[in-house]
């Protein structure tokens, strides 16, 4: 019989941001620029402003790991096109995502900072694909 690993809480948090990494990907896929500032409802954001507030997130992360509280809506996005902004979130990500370490602190953090507000984004993504186009495939955002 073989033994059960237990799982580090590390090592749950990486699972866990290789999934909302993958669901992130998987929702932005084939998004063209003219797709960018679309919203499924006024009041909702749109793909780029997901982005940029998901960018934001990751420097709030970032900051926290250095005991710096994050100033909200401080964050703005030099990025021109939509292909930047998403070359840009992914270097911020990649940053953060480096960051996760055994730390209780850290590991709340990535919680609540990543991958907390990457389902929920991913969430909004969704039905705003759904509704540019109905016949967009929702499962497809699902690494398993």
């Amino acid at each position: 019989m073989s033994e059960l690993k237990t799982m580090t809480a590390s090592e749950l948090i990486q699972l866990q941001l290789a999934d909302s990494g993958f669901q992130l990907n998987a929702v932005l896929s084939g998004l063209s620029e003219e797709d960018a500032d679309q919203k499924a409802l006024d009041f909702a954001m749109s793909a780029r402003e997901s982005l940029v507030h998901l960018s934001e997130c990751c420097v709030a992360f970032n900051e926290s790991c250095e005991d710096i509280e994050h100033n909200w809506g401080t964050y703005t996005s030099s990025a021109a096109t939509l292909a930047d902004v998403m070359t840009e979130f992914s270097a911020l990500r990649a940053e953060a995502v480096s960051r996760v370490s055994e730390d209780e602190k850290v590991i709340k953090a990535a919680s609540a900072y990543l991958i907390l507000h990457e389902t929920y984004h991913v969430g909004q993504l969704v039905h705003l694909r759904l509704k540019m186009n109905p016949e967009w495939n929702a499962y497809s955002i699902y690494n398993h």
